[in-house]
């Protein structure tokens, strides 16, 4: 059953599946208004997330179709979905006027408020804290109240799930509770009473599970991503008033986007397909000409967008370790393309020569900080591509370091790259130990490598093969700060 789950939230992606989730959300809250039980009638809420809805959608079609540039009807869904639960429901007209204003805004914020052809504010955040501040129409929250919470807490299991961000909710929940708690304890009569007031009355699990942990705005690097939560979660939960300015989730959010987009500057890039080489029956590497270079650094993803007609659970935009050097001048990818394969891939096989594409968010941690270090790297099928990254930039400075790759497939036919991989035996003298339809064992790291608790473990490849050599190397005493993944995530 678990496994089942697992797999589903694996093979959609992020914003598919948090599309998905704030749907089952949308769809809770009418079911409730059904009984009664929200406050809302069931009138109201059908017609604030209908005007929500279509504006968001129509004003960010026309923009596009005016700009020339490819839009996420996702992202615009999962905004218009947020907003709706912030705002209270209404059937008033002066009110539904409101709300479709506060959808506009949301929209051009992503065009306004830009750098490098990139936004800089989560949409739904900027909406709030401009109508409540300058409108005087604030958002009321409405999603972090009792009746919500059963659903909210379910969705914000799959969505962190699906994320990875456990620490990172930990984290942003232990500060807001602690603060929230030297500020209102003195309130309530015992801690369980405190703690059931919070989850009822504030929107902590929603807050942070959509909207701060929302991967475009978050810092990449991890440090970066706690020192964010950690302000965050003190700006939102800690009272104050600073002219039209108070304690508000929207502006907490809001002052979060600007620490992280200095800390870490983002941009959009256009890429020019310029070549193909197929590696084997099920693997291309696609080469393209960014428009701008890209500064990134070896090891790291980008996500492409490449609209195409009836995307289906992969949806339109996807991540990709650049297989490329940092010193090279274009960006290339390693993309592993079987039959059964998504439609964005089916559609990135039959690019031509001029095509473009949309890049950003350039992210990740799985890289070489430290080249004095010992290493050991464990590639699986096509996780063989953040080391291909590594290995061009290392062979292009001559930079050698002591680490051995063992690359496991389950067919010889998945055994890629093999012109670099026989530059990094010769030049960086670093041993590449093929294993072909079985798995690395214990037996095998330990004799390979006599200081092999002395080195530093990294593992890139699919979900079940990254679990498995997780728990192969704690299981031979390997600490957990000396292993770091790399996730590969469907087809």
């Amino acid at each position: 059953m678990f496994k089942k789950i697992s797999s589903v939230i694996d093979n959609t992606t992020m914003y598919k599946f948090v599309m998905y989730c704030l749907i089952g959300l949308a769809g809770y809250s009418m079911l409730l208004s059904v009984f009664g039980i929200t406050g809302f009638d069931l009138l109201s809420t059908i017609l604030s997330l209908s005007a929500i809805l279509g504006s968001g959608l129509f004003l960010n079609k026309i923009i596009s179709l005016y700009l020339k540039i490819p839009v996420n009807q996702d992202s615009q869904i999962i905004t218009s979905l947020i907003l709706f639960l912030l705002y209270s429901p209404s059937n008033k007209p002066t009110e539904l006027i409101l709300l479709l204003g506060i959808s506009m805004i949301s929209v051009l914020s992503k065009y306004l408020f830009t750098v490098n052809k990139t936004h800089i504010f989560n949409p739904a955040a900027i909406a709030a804290l401009i109508s409540g501040s300058i409108f005087q129409y604030p958002a009321t929250w409405w999603v972090g109240s009792e009746y919500m919470l059963p659903a909210v807490i379910l969705a914000a299991i799959l969505i962190l799930r699906k994320q990875r961000k456990y620490i990172f909710s930990g984290l942003f929940l232990l500060v807001s509770i602690t603060i929230l708690y030297i500020n209102y304890s003195q309130y309530y009569p015992d801690i369980l009473n405190f703690i059931y007031e919070i989850a009822t009355t504030w929107p902590l699990i929603f807050f942070v599970s959509v909207m701060v942990t929302e991967p475009f705005t978050l810092p990449g690097h991890k440090i970066h991503s706690y020192i964010y939560a950690v302000i965050v979660a003190v700006i939102s939960t800690s009272p104050f008033k600073i002219y039209m300015f108070g304690t508000t989730p929207e502006l907490a959010l809001i002052i979060g986007n600007i620490l992280s987009f200095i800390w870490e500057p983002r941009a959009r890039y256009v890429l020019t397909f310029t070549n193909k080489n197929q590696l084997s029956d099920e693997i291309y590497e696609f080469e393209f000409k960014p428009d701008i270079p890209v500064k990134f650094q070896a090891g790291q993803y980008i996500e492409l967008t490449m609209p195409h007609e009836n995307p289906d659970n992969r949806g339109e935009r996807r991540f990709f370790t650049i297989s490329a050097s940092p010193s090279d001048q274009n960006v290339s990818f390693g993309i592993r393309i079987p039959k059964n394969s998504s439609t964005f891939k089916k559609n990135l096989l039959k690019i031509q020569n001029g095509n473009t594409l949309w890049a950003q968010q350039l992210k990740g941690n799985f890289t070489l900080n430290d080249h004095n270090k010992k290493y050991v790297f464990i590639a699986g099928g096509i996780g063989i591509t953040p080391y291909i990254s590594m290995f061009r930039y290392l062979l292009s400075k001559s930079k050698k370091i002591d680490a051995k790759l063992y690359y496991v497939v389950s067919r010889e036919n998945d055994l890629v790259y093999q012109d670099t991989l026989c530059s990094v035996e010769k030049n960086l003298n670093i041993p590449v130990k093929k294993i072909i339809t079985k798995k690395l064992t214990k037996s095998i790291i330990i004799n390979d490598s006599p200081d092999y608790m002395e080195r530093i473990y990294y593992i890139s490849g699919p979900n079940p093969m990254v679990n498995y050599y997780l728990d192969l190397l704690h299981n031979i005493g390997i600490k957990k700060t000396n292993i770091r993944t790399d996730f590969f995530n469907g087809a």
